[in-house]
């Protein structure tokens, strides 16, 4: 697995490809994240800076955010990056006062954020580059209300509240962030498996590539000595 670090303008900065390994947990109803440990050069520090943002070389639609990073020896030799996934650029803005929006829920999430993040009354408060995505068509009428509450708490009570998610998206070709709604297409798959937990190694990948081999090389002779005996 390899993976692109990009700045907040989504200008592409480097590539990693040599890193200790790399823990990553994309979740439907709450924030997702990424740990992932490499070794404790200058080159990686300079690289891994907070806010950069890392995606999969594969995937670059998805981003993770850092926040922070730490050595996790005193002699430096390891780094540890912690990212959530881009959501959290959304707890930086409050809902301001009482607000209150009706329609579809999709209509609704997105009412909250272009009220609170796309185009605020007070500029300051813009995310640069955030944009709202086009309509998916999510039937499922609402209305709902918050006072000075996180905005993306709030988004994940209304996610949870009514079974879909949202994900903020990197539009490369207009160098845009994009808020979508969506909701997954297999409901009961999504139900009993909302975080998915991926533990990726390359040095762990070659000893458990070895260890199936080992197992099906021993099954095969099972398999043998059982034919013999019939």
């Amino acid at each position: 697995m390899e993976f692109y670090i990009f700045d907040l303008n989504l200008n592409r900065i480097g590539m990693l490809d040599d890193y200790i390994d790399v823990e990553i947990n994309p979740k439907y109803d709450s924030l997702g994240s990424m740990r992932l440990t490499v070794e404790g050069t200058k080159d990686n520090l300079n690289l891994l800076q907070v806010d950069h943002i890392i995606t999969k070389t594969t995937d670059i639609s998805h981003g993770y955010i850092i926040k922070t990073y730490e050595y996790l020896d005193e002699n430096s030799k390891e780094l540890q990056i912690i990212a959530p996934s881009l959501n959290i650029l959304l707890n930086d803005r409050l809902i301001i006062g009482q607000q209150e929006f009706t329609g579809t829920i999709e209509n609704v999430m997105k009412s909250f954020v272009y009220a609170n993040a796309v185009s605020p009354a007070n500029p300051n408060r813009i995310i640069p580059n955030l944009e709202l995505s086009a309509s998916r068509g999510i039937s499922i009428e609402s209305t709902e209300g918050a006072v000075h509450q996180p905005l993306c708490d709030y988004l994940y009570e209304l996610a949870k509240k009514h079974d879909v998610s949202f994900d903020i998206l990197l539009n490369h070709e207009n160098k845009k962030l994009v808020f979508d709604v969506w909701q997954g297409t297999d409901r009961s798959a999504v139900r009993h498996n909302r975080s998915i937990h991926m533990l990726y190694s390359p040095r762990t990948l070659t000893m458990s590539l070895g260890s199936i081999m080992w197992r099906v090389t021993l099954i095969i002779r099972q398999q043998l000595l059982c034919w013999e005996k019939k």
